[in-house]
């Protein structure tokens, strides 16, 4: 879905180059949650799944993902063509 949503805010931009500092501003607010999947990511091949950090670490992973990168950027798209 992540994906998706990436090309239709690619294909956007080049559609209406008029909104490009909008949907470029999304997309980079969208990079934002890449610093918990690296750490989960480092916490996974360090063998620290146990520790309760892994958990929290997880869920902030889990909860950014599908706000910023799912929700965020799809209703970024869907104002962009209602403009």
């Amino acid at each position: 879905m992540h994906h998706l949503v990436g090309i239709l805010g690619a294909a956007a931009v080049m559609v209406c180059g008029r909104f490009n500092v909008a949907l470029s501003a999304g997309n980079l607010m969208s990079e934002w949650t890449s610093f918990p999947m690296n750490h989960r990511w480092r916490m996974i091949k360090h063998k620290m799944t146990d520790s309760p950090w892994y958990m929290v670490v997880n869920g902030i992973f889990f909860f950014g993902y599908l706000f910023v990168r799912v929700i965020f950027m799809a209703l970024l798209l869907l104002r962009n063509y209602q403009i």
